[in-house]
């Protein structure tokens, strides 16, 4: 079942205090955001794909698709993790 948007703010801000505290033994608190991160632009990626699958692709949505997808790419390289992501949207 689908966390709440409350639930999900509420297990990040935990998950964000965990890493702070440098108190993850088990990793889950990263685990966590690395896959919220991921699924934020996973979901701006899948929108833009909806819209060029029903209006085209004009030429800002292809450099915009292209951008998130090495975003996600970047990601998954990433050795820091996901504190050190910048989104520069």
């Amino acid at each position: 079942m689908k966390p709440t948007v409350e639930e999900m703010e509420t297990a990040l801000d935990a998950a964000r205090r965990m890493r702070a505290a440098d108190v993850d033994p088990h990793h889950i608190a990263h685990c966590l955001i690395y896959l919220q991160d991921r699924s934020v632009l996973m979901e701006d990626l899948l929108t833009r794909i909806e819209r060029y699958l029903h209006f085209g692709l004009p030429e800002e949505e292809h450099i915009r698709i292209q951008w998130l997808v090495d975003k996600i790419r970047e990601m998954e390289k990433r050795e820091g993790g996901v504190d050190e992501l910048d989104y520069g949207l």
